[in-house]
């Protein structure tokens, strides 16, 4: 399990995790294997472990790519909220 059930309730919270089609925890626009990396170097990272060249480079590459996920699915719950609220006042 990629998360610990605290990790894991938080994320679903923030609305920043998925399940994948095999069923493993990924973070939002990433694929298991790229969230595996990304949680280790975060994990590593506040352990006071740096990491340096390419894994820092891929790092920083997967953060942008997850967060863009993330801003995007929250755009889309956000138009779908707005909608209902809408139907439910008869404007839609």
């Amino acid at each position: 399990m990629l998360f610990n059930d605290d990790e894991r309730d938080l994320r679903i919270q923030f609305g920043d995790m998925v399940t994948d089609a095999e069923g493993r925890d990924c973070m939002v626009g990433l694929t298991h294997e790229e969230s595996v990396f990304l949680v280790q170097h975060k994990r590593d990272f506040a352990k006071g472990n740096r990491h340096h060249g390419e894994a820092k480079r891929r790092a920083v590459e997967l953060v942008r790519k997850h967060e863009a996920a993330r801003i995007a699915r929250l755009g889309e719950v956000h138009a779908q909220t707005s909608d209902a609220v809408d139907r439910a006042r008869g404007k839609g």
